[in-house]
This record gives C-alpha cells, sequence and structure tokens, in this order.
C-alpha cells in the first residue's frame, strides 16, 4: 500500500498502548466469542465467519490508498500489546507459577510486538499487521483450528528475527555459542514458533524450562535449560527488562526503514 510518512504516527500509537496497557485486548475477543457461540452452536460456522470477516476487512483496507499519520497511530496502538505480560505478571505471586512468565514474556514479546512489525516491513501493509493481530487472539482461543495452523506459518518468519536477537544475547551474557534443542529445532520452528524462543529465554536466564506435550494419548514432559538459577521475581524482573529491551531496539529499526522508504 505505501503511502506512509515519517513514522511519527507509530510512535504516538505506541505511546498510547503503553499508557492504556491494562486493555485486555484478548478479553474482547474471548466476550465477542462467547456471544457468537451463544447464538451459534456449530464451531465451524463460527469459523467461517471469522474468516469471511478477515478477507472483507482485507479487502476493504485494500481500497484505502491513502495512509495517514493517524492511521499507523491507530494501527500501532492497536496492534503492539506487549504489556500483556506486565499485566499478567503483576497477579503471579506464586512461585510455581514463575515458570508461566516465561512463557506469557515471550509470547507478548514476539506476537504483541515483533511479528505484526516484522510483517508491516515485509508486506509494506499496515493491515497485514492488524490482521496478524487478529488471528493471533482468535489462536488464543484455543478452539479454532485453521487458526492455529496459520498462526504457526506466518509467525515463523518473526520468530526467527527474534530468536537471532536472543541468540546474540544468550553469547554476550553467557560467553556460549550451544543451545541443546533436543533435536527438535524444526519441529519446533514449524508447528509452534514460540517454543524455541521460550527454550532460549531459560537458556539465558540459566533456568529450566519444562514443556508438556501428549504423543499417541500420554503424556510427556521435556526439559530444557540449565539448572543454575531458580525462577523468582528477580529473574522474572531481569527477563521483563531484556524483553522491553529487544521491543526498544526493535522498534527503533522499524521506524529506521520506515523512514528509509
Amino acid at each position: 500500500m505505501g503511502g506512509r510518512e515519517l513514522g511519527v504516527g507509530y510512535i504516538v500509537g505506541c505511546l498510547f498502548s503503553i499508557l492504556f496497557w491494562k486493555i485486555d485486548r484478548q478479553k474482547i475477543f474471548f466476550i465477542i466469542n462467547n456471544k457468537l457461540k451463544s447464538i451459534i452452536p456449530m464451531k465451524v460456522i463460527i469459523e467461517v465467519l471469522y474468516l469471511a470477516f478477515i478477507v472483507i476487512l482485507y479487502f476493504f483496507f485494500d481500497l484505502i490508498t491513502y495512509n495517514s499519520e493517524v492511521i499507523n497511530a491507530l494501527v500501532a496502538f492497536v496492534i503492539l500489546d506487549i504489556s500483556n505480560s506486565e499485566r499478567h505478571n503483576l497477579g503471579l505471586k506464586d512461585k510455581i507459577k514463575f515458570y508461566e512468565s516465561l512463557s506469557i514474556m515471550t509470547k507478548s514479546l514476539l506476537c504483541g510486538f515483533i511479528a505484526p512489525l516484522v510483517l508491516i516491513i515485509i508486506f509494506d501493509s499496515n493491515y497485514v499487521g492488524l490482521i496478524y493481530f487478529i488471528i493471533y487472539n482468535l489462536r488464543e482461543l484455543e478452539e479454532y483450528w485453521i487458526f492455529n495452523r496459520v498462526f504457526a506459518l506466518i509467525t515463523l518468519i518473526p520468530s526467527m528475527v527474534l530468536q537471532v536477537l536472543y541468540y546474540i544475547i544468550y553469547i554476550f551474557r553467557n560467553k556460549k555459542f550451544n543451545i541443546d534443542f533436543k533435536g527438535d529445532y524444526f519441529r519446533n520452528l514449524l508447528k509452534d514458533p514460540i517454543l524455541n524462543l521460550e527454550i532460549m529465554g531459560a537458556y539465558i536466564e540459566s533456568i529450566n524450562f519444562y514443556y508438556y506435550f501428549t504423543f499417541n494419548d500420554a503424556r510427556y514432559i521435556k526439559s530444557y535449560g540449565s539448572y543454575n538459577n531458580r525462577i523468582d521475581e528477580a529473574c522474572i524482573r531481569d527477563y521483563l527488562s531484556i524483553s522491553y529491551g529487544i521491543a526498544f531496539i526493535f522498534f527503533m529499526i522499524f521506524i529506521t526503514i520506515n523512514f528509509l522508504k
């Protein structure tokens, strides 16, 4: 679509997204989905309706040739949701739940910040980022097969971009190069783009990360990372600071690329 200007709109939208960090976007999708389920009992019909809405939305936006800084600001405000990690971690006081916080922060950084911006860069379109935001939140409902598959596909490249940044941090912090994915790196990359980042996050913080999965109707657990440290509040604050640091650096890269275009 092109037509983007200096990127001031993105900066304003990002700032407002931080200011209004208490707005739970996923809860909005949850309410809408429950309303549809109360009206339409068949899940497949609801999924078709979501797909139709996304297609119509894309073609509607494709008719808009003028892309102002106001639109940039609105899109950035809607799609950027890295504060989701802060909102959820405020309530995690139980030490057992600290393990959950690693996944929350990783997913928020990738899906609520890096991925939509990477897709905007690749497709030169604000609205691809907006559509990603919709698909990601529908995937979080954990009910729709097609959105889980589409999400994994379109998140693959953004995940690899973030993995490069994680790996650089890992090398400088730990003075090591090897990360043991237990032979599952490419499988994880294609099936669950977030999992490899969770594993890398565990190695960055020198902690252990447990992954639960089901195979042939039996439940299994895999352990990644190291046992040097345990997950506590200090670990969470450190990982959160890394996440915000990466987000800031990547946003500057995004604004620079936008300016050069």
